[in-house]
């Protein structure tokens, strides 16, 4: 659906990373009356120092606070490891 891709073009992300779900008021309130309409949006989000962002939309969980070294962090711009 064109939702789904306008929000992950504008967000640079991959279309299966959005979902977009609707729903009625089934006849309860104004909303379902037809008298008005009514949204909701929810976004989860994770720190960035979690994962390595490579630049093509993929990620990766390459974060360890018990590593002694640091792996696959050379393209990640968002921890203090690159810093």
């Amino acid at each position: 659906p064109q939702m789904v891709t306008n929000i992950a073009k504008t967000l640079h992300i991959s279309e299966k990373q959005v979902n977009v779900k609707a729903t009625t008021e089934e006849g309860l309130g104004f909303t379902g009356s037809g008298d008005g309409i009514s949204a909701q949006a929810i976004c989860l989000l994770n720190t960035v120092d979690n994962y390595s962002y490579d630049g093509t939309n993929s990620v990766s969980y390459v974060y360890d606070p018990e590593a002694t070294e640091t792996k696959n962090c050379s393209s990640c711009q968002g921890c203090c490891r690159n810093k």
